[in-house]
């Protein structure tokens, strides 16, 4: 009982913490002025930075949430070909449904440099908070292996509804669209927790998520 009540805490800290290490650091940046962008860096850093710090404080390795060189060749792979199939077989086609005309591939320019960075931090803050330190603390607290894909999955959902939020209040009529687009973020996100799950490696989920934001945001938007 008291192994799994531990558990358990560990697990509620474990999707309470990460998000808010950099909360004081962010909260100080904006005030002196710096750019939102900027801001957003440090706050995906710091997401990254208080998974690891849990993982250690609770003498859980980098190998177990994910982060090791075992199997990374397999989970790159695997990253890449659910990458692919979803992009274009789920992202693509959703965008011609709704705007009519295929997305148009943008020019690489240096412009991008900064942007693919930024979308770098954003996978390796995310994949290890989620597909690591998360998951890895529902299979510790018990929960089966699919119970902890589609746990873990949900959570991301949840983590990125507020960005949306505001868009809704301003046109409910963008209801539909929003629950296809969370229903493909699901079967996305859901494949990457499985490819974590039977390679024991986040570095694929981690690559190819940074892939997918650029691609999907700046050389090929599918933004309507």
């Amino acid at each position: 009982m008291k192994r799994s009540r531990g558990a358990r805490r560990k697990l509620a800290y474990a999707i309470v913490v990460p998000p808010f290490v950099s909360a004081p650091v962010c909260i100080l940046l904006y005030v002196l002025g710096v750019s939102v962008d900027a801001i957003k860096d440090v706050w995906y850093a710091g997401m990254f930075a208080g998974s690891i710090w849990l993982a250690n404080r609770d003498g859980t390795s980098l190998s177990q949430i994910g982060l090791t060189k075992r199997r990374c060749g397999t989970s790159l792979a695997l990253a890449a070909i659910w990458e692919t199939v979803t992009f274009f077989l789920v992202g693509v086609p959703i965008f011609f449904l709704v705007a009519g005309r295929w997305p148009s591939l943008m020019t690489l320019d240096s412009r991008m440099v900064y942007p693919a960075l930024h979308f770098m931090l954003v996978g390796l803050g995310e994949e290890t908070w989620f597909r690591g330190l998360i998951m890895r603390r529902l299979l510790d607290s018990g929960a089966g292996s699919v119970a902890a894909v589609v746990s873990s999955t949900a959570l991301f959902l949840l983590f990125h509804v507020p960005a949306s939020a505001p868009m809704l209040f301003q046109n409910p009529g963008l209801m539909p669209l929003y629950l296809t687009s969370m229903s493909s973020l699901f079967l996305w996100s859901a494949g990457f927790a499985v490819i974590a799950l039977k390679t024991g490696n986040i570095v694929g989920p981690v690559v190819l998520h940074a892939v997918d934001d650029f691609a999907s945001k700046i050389l090929y938007p599918l933004s309507i």
